[in-house]
């Protein structure tokens, strides 16, 4: 489903957000490379932040705990 979302999705400039937005990406991933996902900076007028992990594009699955204390750090500074 992610690679058919971004086949046919297309911003429209003018139409960023304004909330804060944190990117993750793996490190190793075929798929999106971590200039692509520092590319969401473009799409908020708040702040962007990126963070890598070891892996691919499933780094998700592999290190789970991980992930969820990296998305918990930052909604606690969002509060």
């Amino acid at each position: 489903g992610d690679y058919r979302a971004v086949e046919s999705y297309r911003h429209r400039v003018g139409r960023e957000l304004t909330c804060p937005i944190v990117a993750l990406v793996g490190e190793d991933d075929p798929v999106t490379s971590v200039a692509d996902a520092w590319a969401w900076r473009g799409h908020t007028t708040s702040s962007c932040r990126l963070e890598v992990f070891p892996g691919g594009h499933f780094y998700l699955s592999s290190q789970p705990a991980a992930v969820l204390a990296t998305i918990q750090r930052h909604i606690d500074t969002w509060s």
